[in-house]
């Protein structure tokens, strides 16, 4: 779920099995880059909305013309596609689809998987940042809630099976879902990501400023506590 007024923390931890299509047909060569940070929306769902909006948003903010930003994008109205936001010459936002997948459901640990993988295999980089965009029920205790992360058709990801599903090491987690920052949660990902930003109640529909946040991510190093302060701004200016 995804809804109330949330506070947000930044928790600090030294923490393609589904086929899928390049547009064209051919999947282009891309040089390795300093960063490639992927946004995994999981929206075919009733939060379908918000994922449209969210994107909107990005394209107001940072939007780096060196590195990598993939957006995983998947609503009621499309099987899910992988975006490529980027500059142009003059300095405007272009959108590409980059890839189309198959119809599929998103809330699965094979359907993460395959997005990370075919990430990395067409923007190579040094270092990967994760967003995690749908909804969540962190560690709850069974029978109330699943322990899980995203929500399709009543599927949902068990956190152990989310780790397991990631194929490389993150520099950091982002998760624009409710109630995922709990230590049992981030103990999880303790050998897998080194940083881990999110909320131990729930988050607004409305999700992160990301016409804000962006530009933290992208600097060097990124400044996690500042995207934290950003979303408390945010709704606090509210």
């Amino acid at each position: 779920m995804r809804k109330g007024f949330v506070y947000i923390i930044a928790a600090f931890m030294a923490l393609l099995a589904v086929s899928c299509d390049p547009v064209g047909g051919i999947a282009p060569e891309f040089q390795v880059k300093e960063k490639t940070v992927l946004i995994y929306m999981a929206g075919n769902n009733n939060l379908s909305s918000y994922a449209a909006s969210n994107l909107r948003d990005l394209k107001k903010g940072f939007v780096p013309s060196d590195d990598n930003l993939l957006v995983y994008y998947h609503t009621p109205s499309q099987s899910p596609v992988l975006l490529q936001l980027k500059t142009d010459g003059t300095g405007a936002v272009v959108q590409d689809t980059v890839y189309r997948f198959p119809a599929r459901n998103s809330s699965t640990a094979e359907s993460l998987k395959s997005a990370m993988q075919v990430t990395q295999t067409m923007f190579p980089a040094n270092e990967y940042g994760l967003f995690l965009w749908s909804h969540g029920n962190g560690w709850l205790p069974q029978g109330e809630y699943s322990k899980s992360f995203g929500e399709e058709d009543g599927s949902e990801i068990e956190i152990v099976d989310l780790v397991k599903a990631f194929p490389y090491k993150l520099s950091f987690v982002v998760f624009d879902a409710c109630l995922m920052g709990c230590v049992e949660v981030v103990y999880q990902m303790r050998d897998s990501v080194d940083y881990v930003i999110a909320s131990p109640a729930e988050i607004l529909s409305n999700g992160f400023p990301y016409a804000n946040i962006m530009r933290h991510l992208y600097a060097t190093p990124s400044d996690y506590v500042a995207v934290a302060q950003e979303y408390f701004n945010h709704y606090n200016s509210m």
